[in-house]
């Protein structure tokens, strides 16, 4: 009676270690020589080493949040995302420049990036006005001084002096 035996050569893929239809690829490893490592190629939906977690909606979309944010699952929904943006950046995808961190405002005032808008509201402190608060507002146009007092009317606020004529 003779017997043989039969040598099976078995590779990283023989075994299937790729779940959920994806693709295993065998990957020399560079310590050794032949020996094969793998890679699993995830189909939509799936992540992990082998594929075997369902992807929230952050892994299953490249770069969502652009360069400038990074994904956060929504809450209140598996299928929905929020970007938590890197400062200077805002947007539903971080892709709007926060015009505000250049500080237009001026004069003390606060601004507010309108990010729909893409541009700046700047709410003045007393005593300015224009749209980045630039300009001294003269409060002597209200008329606050009555005779014989006289308005003088100073960068954010005036004051009334007597008026005496020497003569």
């Amino acid at each position: 009676m003779i017997f043989f035996k039969t040598c099976v050569f078995h590779t990283p893929c023989s075994s299937n270690p790729c779940k959920n239809d994806a693709t295993c690829t065998e990957t020399p490893q560079s310590q050794l020589p032949d020996t094969f490592e793998y890679f699993c190629a995830c189909k939509s939906g799936y992540v992990g080493q082998n594929c075997e977690k369902v992807a929230g909606i952050c892994e299953s979309i490249i770069e969502p949040c652009g360069k400038f944010g990074v994904c956060k699952p929504h809450p209140s929904s598996p299928y929905h995302y929020l970007c938590d943006c890197e400062d200077g950046y805002s947007g539903d995808l971080c892709d709007k420049i926060d015009l505000c961190q250049s500080e237009p405002c001026l004069n003390g005032a606060t601004c507010t990036f309108m990010p729909i808008e893409e541009d700046v509201r700047c709410d003045c402190d007393s005593g300015f006005q224009g749209k980045l608060c630039s300009m001294d507002t003269d409060e002597c146009l209200s008329y606050p001084c009555y005779s014989p007092r006289v308005c003088v009317d100073f960068v954010g606020f005036y004051s009334a002096f007597n008026f005496i004529l020497i003569g």
